[in-house]
């Protein structure tokens, strides 16, 4: 299996090519999401853990659109995300800014 992490920080997945925005342990390219260096359908699984959280609402379609490129025609694209009903239902207990970019991210778009 020929496998890419997308957005992994301090954890990737065993075998695969981690990608981040910033250099970490694991991270082997360093690379935006958006302009991935690799070739169109040079992997057979594309994972990413809690990336989409940091795009805006109007970014999220093409976020499919960017990771799906990478797959080959019989591959797989994994995409994990956290449970947002729950984290919203803790930050109306507690409401702060803080709060709202752990949900959406730094990259809000008003």
């Amino acid at each position: 299996m020929h496998g890419i992490d997308i957005g992994c920080v301090d954890d990737k997945r065993m075998g695969f090519i981690g990608v981040g925005i910033r250099r970490t342990k694991v991270v082997d390219v360093m690379a935006d999401a958006r302009k991935l260096p690799f070739i169109d359908c040079s992997f057979d699984h594309v994972y990413s853990s809690h990336s989409i959280k940091h795009f805006s609402y109007q970014e999220v379609k093409n976020f499919f659109s960017w990771m799906g490129a990478f797959i080959e025609e019989s591959g797989i694209l994994e995409i994990r995300c956290s449970d947002l009903h729950a984290r919203a239902l803790l930050f109306f207990f507690n409401i702060s800014w803080q709060k709202v970019i752990n949900i959406w991210g730094t990259r809000l778009c008003w």
